[in-house]
């Protein structure tokens, strides 16, 4: 009989080949020297979108250190932001980052850029370094 027969296949791929990031993300200056500072983000051109909503997080040690507060299509209600691909070539969008973790001298931050509907990591900056130490909220007085 047909029907105890079950057809199996088993597909083994290679590794996918590394792909270029589609968002460039930089930090002016490379430098976080007040408990704000912004960003620096450009869509890629490609043939299959326009826009892409992200989410935008600052981390240092793999902790996140800072949190976006404002920018071009930044929305405030969900966190997220609409990177556009209709800018002027070599215009990016900034956005604006208000540190909410104490960071010493030294230490290094990276803004990383996720598509906010899959999680999946779109870019990364190249780390910035903190030239002062930044204190946050009870830790003024």
């Amino acid at each position: 009989p047909q029907e105890l027969l079950v057809p199996a296949i088993v597909v083994r791929t290679a590794p996918p080949a590394a792909v270029a990031s589609p968002v460039r993300v930089e930090v002016p200056g490379a430098r976080v020297t007040t408990g704000v500072f912004s960003a620096a983000l450009a869509l890629d051109p490609n043939l299959f979108s326009e826009s892409v909503s992200v989410r935008v997080v600052a981390r240092s040690g793999g902790k996140e250190v800072a949190r976006a507060v404002a920018g071009q299509g930044f929305d405030e209600t969900t966190g997220t932001l609409e990177l556009r691909m209709d800018r002027p070539p070599g215009e990016p969008q900034i956005v604006t980052f208000q540190v909410v973790e104490r960071l010493k001298k030294g230490e290094r931050v990276s803004v990383e850029v996720y598509d906010s509907r899959t999680d999946r990591l779109l870019g990364k900056s190249k780390p910035a370094e903190v030239a002062a130490d930044v204190r946050v909220g009870d830790e003024l007085d």
